[in-house]
């Protein structure tokens, strides 16, 4: 079923940019476990290559339910910081934090533009 609404996107168009978010993150699986990339740069490409596909079109989705994306976000952290599932955890403390990451919400209602910051850096 196909929820659609003109002004916040379908729940069909979620899964369809988390499918290629999640497909980009697994393209990087070897940076991930690399053992000479810093968890900073790993952060970084994650932010570049991963997120910014997650939130393409971002600001047209609904903010009523957030809740995979940032599962799916939080999977993604985990497995770049090398956190077992197992491993008692907050998010705030260590994943958000320790990442220098918002929640999802956050970023979608700000329209944040998360591949921005790697050109002001730069230049």
């Amino acid at each position: 079923m196909k929820v659609n609404n003109i002004d916040r996107g379908s729940d069909e168009d979620i899964k369809v940019r988390i499918n290629k978010a999640r497909t980009a993150f697994n393209k990087l699986r070897k940076a991930w476990s690399s053992h000479v990339i810093s968890r900073r740069t790993k952060v970084r490409i994650y932010n570049i290559n991963v997120k910014a596909v997650l939130l393409h079109v971002s600001e047209t989705w609904r903010t009523t339910n957030e809740t995979t994306q940032q599962c799916f976000v939080n999977k993604c952290l985990r497995r770049i910081l090398k956190i077992c599932w197992t491993d008692k955890v907050t998010t705030n403390e260590m994943l958000w934090e320790g990442t220098g990451q918002e929640p999802i919400k956050s970023q979608i209602l700000t329209g944040e533009e998360v591949g921005g910051s790697h050109l002001k850096e730069a230049g």
